[in-house]
């Protein structure tokens, strides 16, 4: 594990990275992607509610929107799930068949409708990452992505996950 990983600073021009495979990995492990939107006046991301990715979608059409959404303006993002905690058991997407426990969370509070993960945007043909606490609303409530500042052990294993891609 690289121990000194900075979520934000991590920026790959589009054309070396494999963003594909990212996501495919991420789908092979169910976690979620909600399109999101970028609001500079409170640094949170919402949630598109006009825009979405439908779970009848194949991969190849996910992938196609996800570029397409992306490309359109540099506020656009990609959430995909990192991380959960269901029933006090901690699960992670990141492509590994192991069970995480005792890891270090620093500040993060997971838990009901409170997931860990990673905000994709393309700003100046680079793909630009950051690490968000998502916040579903459901359907009364607006869903929005804030900034993590203190995500204990789950930045390296993000991190890693985002340059295994590189």
């Amino acid at each position: 594990m690289n121990h000194n990983i900075e979520i934000n600073d991590l920026n790959y021009y589009a054309e070396d990275y494999d963003l594909d495979g990212l996501i495919r990995v991420a789908d092979s492990v169910e976690a979620a992607f909600v399109f999101m939107e970028q609001d500079e006046m409170d640094d949170k991301y919402y949630r598109n509610r006009y825009t979405n990715l439908e779970p009848h979608m194949s991969l190849n059409n996910i992938i196609k929107s996800v570029h397409y959404y992306l490309e359109q303006d540099e506020l656009n993002s990609l959430f995909i799930s990192f991380a959960v905690e269901y029933e006090g058991k901690l699960t992670v997407f990141d492509g590994r068949e192991e069970q995480y426990e005792g890891l270090d969370l620093g500040e993060l509070e997971l838990g009901e409708n409170l997931i860990y993960g990673l905000i994709v945007q393309l700003v100046d043909e680079a793909y630009s990452f950051k690490e968000v606490l998502y916040k579903d609303g459901g359907l009364k409530h607006q869903s929005e992505a804030v900034p993590v500042f203190d995500a204990g052990e789950l930045r390296e294993l993000m991190g890693d996950f985002i340059m295994q891609f590189m």
